[in-house]
This record gives C-alpha cells, structure tokens and sequence, in this order.
C-alpha cells in the first residue's frame, strides 16, 4: 500500500515535450506584454516601428506553439485534417 502512494508518474517523453511548449508558450506571452509596455512607451518612429514588426515575429511565434501543442495533444485529429495515415 505504502508503495503505491510514494511512487512518482514518470513522465512520457511526450509529456515532457508538451511541458517544454507550455513553458515556451508562458514566455511568449510574457514576451508579447513587454513588447506592448515598450511599444505604448516608444516616441521615435524607427522604434515603433521596431516593436510593430517584434510583436507580428513573436504572434506568429505564439501561434506555432499552440499547433504543436495541440498536435501532440491530439494527433489523430490532425492527422485527418493533414491527409496524413
């Protein structure tokens, strides 16, 4: 009994991987709100535009992380929408 209780869930590869996008996922978004904070503090153009351009790199940045999430979350779901077998 006292076995079972102690024991630690190793981790899948896979979970780990999953783990590893989630925390990338939490610095981009950390990442986005700096952007914002810097880009609503900017008087020259030049920066400005800077920040414009890193907020569209880090959105896309952004919404390739959630695809893989959920890919490995799901990967029958998308291997149907793909044509992949």
């Amino acid at each position: 009994m006292l076995n079972t209780i102690f024991k630690k869930k190793v981790k899948t590869e896979k979970e780990l991987e999953i783990e590893t996008l989630k925390q990338e996922l939490d610095e981009c978004k950390y990442l986005m709100q700096r952007n914002d904070t810097f880009f609503n503090m900017a008087v020259d153009e030049s920066l400005i535009d800077s920040k414009i351009y890193e907020r569209i790199s880090l959105s896309h940045q952004y919404d390739y992380i959630i695809k893989q999430i959920k890919y490995l979350e799901n990967p029958e779901e998308n291997m149907v929408k793909t044509g992949e077998k």
